[in-house]
């Protein structure tokens, strides 16, 4: 009798033994599973500039053009040998996807986008176009009508003739626009053929925005925790300044954020930390000299290295890669 009970007890063992490991190899591939997908590097990316101090953009009243300066001068956006050495270096530090500021059909940064999407071809890297509210911010104004010629444009001069290196998110072309676009009316329900995302700031309290341009709710918090938002999105930034447009009246508010980069660091930490929790990190910017934000190599008064903030970038996406620990 004993000893039929102790092989009932020795089955049971085994059998426990036994159904714990393979609910823990299951487990273990459940958990692990999001770490074998790929993350998109992307970077917003702008092509508004004219050639010289005196000339588009570099001009404008509300940019101290002084701050900041990119290590090729102030260069012309449209110019072929600009595109190209701002590619090679996007695609040395492994970034990509370009998100593309784009203002409308005609604009020159619509001329402009059509040579990048020529040039990245190349390079293997890929983008969209985020379209900027360039027909004001009344939100009204971006309506079903709207939408239904915008995206004939789109598709007929960047998605048809680029479609190997348009990037698409969820198997379809992702249109980005910038808010108040999206506030009264969202394209998702009404064109299918597409996928859209709204970006702004403050998204939590409007309510309507997917994804953040930058992380503006780090301003004036110590600790590093960026937001995940929809589709795994995670916005980062070296800095955010608009201290300068603040004291020439340009602005409402005197945002100073990470004004030496020193957060830019946590912000990848944390990004490596949580890796498999994302899908999209999206670099705030390539090259918005008004807001202080580039992680193109330029001179700066306040970091002697040109190139401080482009090699953290590069440095950090290659941990990404490669799954590699702080």
């Amino acid at each position: 009798m004993r000893s039929r009970t102790f092989l009932v007890l020795l089955l049971f063992i085994i059998l426990s033994t036994l159904l714990a490991l393979v609910l823990s190899i299951f487990l273990f591939n459940i958990s692990t599973e999001g770490c074998g997908k790929e993350v998109v590097i992307a970077v917003y990316f702008y092509v508004w500039y004219g050639r010289g101090l005196g000339s588009r953009h570099w001009n404008d009243s509300c940019v101290n053009v002084v701050v900041d300066k990119p290590i090729w001068g102030y260069y012309s956006s449209i110019d072929y040998e600009i595109i190209e050495k701002q590619i090679k270096l996007i695609k040395e530090a492994n970034i990509d996807v370009l998100f593309i500021s784009w203002w409308g059909p005609g604009s020159y940064e619509d001329e402009v986008a059509k040579r990048v999407f020529e040039i990245i071809r190349k390079y293997g890297i890929r983008a969209s176009i985020m379209i900027e509210p360039y027909l004001g911010l009344d939100p009204s104004l971006y309506n079903e009508s709207f939408w239904i010629k915008i995206l004939k444009y789109i598709s007929r001069n960047y998605i048809q003739p680029y479609n190997d290196v348009y990037f698409k998110l969820e198997g379809k072309p992702l249109i980005l626009a910038f808010n108040p676009i999206g506030q009264l009316y969202n394209p998702e329900k009404d064109f299918n053929a597409y996928t859209f995302r709204i970006v702004g700031n403050g998204i939590d309290e409007g309510g309507y925005q997917d994804w953040d341009l930058w992380p503006d709710y780090l301003v004036n918090v110590s600790t590093v925790n960026l937001k995940i938002r929809r589709d795994g999105y995670v916005a980062i930034s070296p800095r955010f300044d608009s201290h300068y447009m603040y004291v020439l009246g340009c602005r409402k508010q005197d945002l100073r954020f990470s004004v030496l980069g020193e957060k830019y660091v946590d912000q990848w930490r944390y990004i490596v930390k949580n890796r498999c929790l994302i899908r999209i990190i999206a670099i705030y910017s390539w090259n918005e000299y008004h807001e202080r934000s580039a992680i193109e190599p330029h001179f700066d008064v306040s970091i002697p290295n040109p190139s401080y903030f482009y090699e953290i970038t590069k440095n950090y996406i290659s941990k990404v890669k490669h799954f590699e620990q702080d």
